[in-house]
């Protein structure tokens, strides 16, 4: 159910003063055995999804709109499904679904106005009972026969593999912080020479910046002959930062200057010396196995039962003779489920 979590939450959208109402262009959508399923059907079941996990969107026919044009083919395929799990529980005969536990679960589901609330869902409490019934046996049913594999199978040690993997995939964030100051012109020997200079003025005064340093060297430099330039600061992630600028950074103590690096510009070709400043160098400590244990199970867990799952459906459906064309055969290739009203 998370996906239509997702999905919900993403097809909200801000209420207008005036909203048109949706019109459920209701048909048979699809026959199981003797059953059949119409549209309105679908609807019923994602209002109660929604009822669920986001009551308040009820009143937001816009969300609701686009909520039920990209989602009724999945719930009506979920519904499919849950049929031929509940055909695998009444032939094994072995879930027992109180009158109690139904009713508990509609007080929760619905809250203590019941009644009302299914009025306003289109839903009469027979309905309801029988949906939330059904939703009970194939929790249970889902418990058995995948949930309970997946839990035998996400052990202690799976997690602690899966957490070294999870490190080497996303190693803890390395940042660095730093400026450049850059002598380029076509005369080598001048643009080491004027680098060299800059070198010596920080050594004699290192809190001075490089702005201040490049605009005294521009006038002490022949007009014309070389471009002197501080960069503004980079922030730059480990994994972004260019192999020869990383060879100089890391040879840096915090807060010093490179000695003058010679390079060759990429662009024009034209002799480049640079002064690096590091002024900052960060790694994020990576989080710890107590941290992501919880996360991680949880991930497994659903990734196994989702597996799992997905096996079970198709056994039970190659058992069953399942033929896609007899189920959804009844919903033309036209056909247009939902519409607004002017």
């Amino acid at each position: 159910m998370k996906k239509y979590v997702i999905a919900l939450f993403l097809f909200l959208i801000p209420l207008t003063a005036a909203e048109p109402e949706i019109v459920v262009n209701n048909r048979i959508v699809a026959r199981f055995g003797s059953k059949s399923y119409s549209l309105l059907d679908v609807v019923k079941r994602m209002d109660a999804f929604i009822m669920k996990h986001a009551p308040d969107e009820m009143k937001n026919k816009q969300g609701l709109y686009q909520f039920y044009q990209e989602q009724w083919r999945s719930f009506l395929g979920e519904m499919i499904e849950d049929q031929f799990i509940l055909l695998d529980a009444e032939e094994k005969d072995f879930i027992n679904i109180s009158d109690g536990d139904v009713r508990e679960e509609i007080q929760n589901r619905y809250g203590p106005n019941v009644l009302s609330t299914l009025t306003r869902l289109g839903l009469t409490y027979e309905e309801a009972n029988t949906m939330v019934h059904d939703e009970l046996v194939v929790r249970q049913m889902a418990w058995f026969r995948c949930y309970a594999k997946a839990l035998s199978e996400v052990t202690p040690d799976v997690l602690k593999r899966s957490f070294v993997a999870y490190l080497e995939q996303h190693p803890p964030k390395e940042e660095w912080t730093y400026q450049m100051l850059s002598v380029r012109g076509d005369d080598k020997t001048l643009c080491e020479k004027i680098a060299a200079k800059a070198g010596e003025l920080l050594a004699i005064k290192s809190d001075q910046t490089l702005e201040a340093i490049a605009k005294t060297l521009e006038s002490e430099a022949p007009e014309g002959a070389v471009k002197i330039t501080a960069s503004s600061d980079y922030t730059v992630e480990n994994k972004d930062l260019a192999a020869a600028h990383k060879k100089v950074l890391s040879s840096l103590p915090l807060k010093t200057f490179s000695s003058p690096i010679l390079e060759k510009s990429r662009r024009d070709n034209s002799t480049v010396c640079r002064i690096f400043h590091l002024k900052d160098h960060s790694i994020a400590e990576a989080p710890t196995f107590n941290e992501m244990a919880d996360q991680l199970k949880d991930h497994l867990l659903n990734k196994t039962v989702d597996k799992y799952k997905g096996e079970y459906i198709a056994r039970l459906k190659k058992e069953s003779g399942f033929d896609e064309e007899v189920i959804y055969g009844n919903i033309p290739s036209d056909y247009k489920p939902f519409s607004l009203s002017e």
